[in-house]
């Protein structure tokens, strides 16, 4: 069997640039903008989340005294993070929305290239950074990491399909669309060479730009099987009742998780995971996770993953 690793990347930035966007900034003071793009997002506040004095007094002073917690996102990728209605919405959305109440603060979503997240916050270019981000990846070391939700790979299917692959075993012949610049493209790859020399027929990869379009073409019936998080599929089939969903056996769960910048010191990503411990706790969480049909990958408890040092020679 092949063996591959899962990531969800987009490939607009290299590590090693952010690396050394990071090094200018922490080194020489120098200015510069990671990947960001102009539109910026207020969002409503959650109803039933109340502030708590205690975890406020302990925010940074200049955010504090800002009022504002600016958190870095990157749609469409529903239902973490999209826009309908003109509103940026979804999971991510929400829980980042009562991380700034639970502050007392409002909450700010500016759209930041997925690779570049975790570079932009750790530059300070933003508090947080939510986004569905794999704390494993490689640009996850740049910033301090807060988990708080668990997911892996998962297969849709539309019914109408006969003979639907429900494993990656059984995907050879068929036509999978998967989102470009994702690992899971060069899992397929993998799959379908091993097809080939098992004598089977390959897969039909279809890459698309947006996780949207894959979507799309599995509803329409243009492929056989979508490839995606787990969030993804199971929000989807949630949705759609012509489809169904499957999450392939060994494949790892993994954690997503909440960027915070170093720039303020450990402190900050341990109230951050406080933050979002006291939301598990007093059911704000789960809501939230089960009215965007995900309650799959809840975690019990929010940990944090420190930042790994960057050096002026890497």
């Amino acid at each position: 069997m092949v063996q591959a690793t899962l990531h969800r990347i987009r490939p607009h930035v290299r590590l090693c640039s952010l690396i050394a966007a990071i090094t200018c900034v922490a080194l020489t003071g120098c200015s510069t903008e990671l990947e960001s793009r102009s539109t910026s997002f207020f969002t409503q506040p959650l109803s039933g989340v109340t502030v708590d004095d205690g975890l406020r007094a302990e925010v940074p002073l200049p955010i504090r005294s800002a009022g504002m917690l600016t958190i870095a996102t990157d749609e469409p990728y529903a239902p973490m993070e999209f826009v309908a209605d003109g509103r940026l919405q979804g999971a991510d959305v929400e829980l980042g929305s009562a991380i700034a109440q639970t502050l007392g603060m409002a909450a700010s979503f500016r759209q930041v290239d997925y690779t570049s997240i975790t570079a932009n916050v750790a530059t300070d270019q933003s508090h947080l950074g939510i986004s569905s981000i794999w704390t494993d990846e490689p640009t996850a070391r740049l910033a301090n990491m807060v988990s708080y939700y668990q997911a892996n790979l998962g297969l849709v299917v539309n019914r109408a399909v006969k003979n639907a692959p429900t494993s990656l075993e059984t995907l050879c012949g068929h036509s999978i669309a998967v989102e470009e610049g994702t690992d899971y493209i060069d899992l397929m790859v993998d799959y379908s060479s091993q097809c080939e020399r098992d004598g089977k027929k390959p897969i039909s990869i279809k890459a698309t730009d947006v996780q949207p379009q894959a979507t799309d073409d599995v509803l329409k019936g243009r492929v056989d099987v979508m490839a995606a998080d787990s969030t993804v599929t199971n929000f989807q089939v949630a949705l759609n009742p012509e489809l169904i969903s499957s999450i392939p056996s060994g494949t790892p769960l993994r954690n997503y998780g909440i960027a915070v910048g170093p720039h303020y010191g450990a402190q900050w990503a341990e109230l951050i995971q406080r933050v979002v411990q006291h939301l598990i706790d007093n059911g704000t969480y789960a809501s939230i996770m089960q009215r965007w049909h995900i309650p799959q990958g809840m975690v019990d408890h929010a940990q944090v993953q420190a930042a790994r040092p960057i050096s002026a020679s890497k």
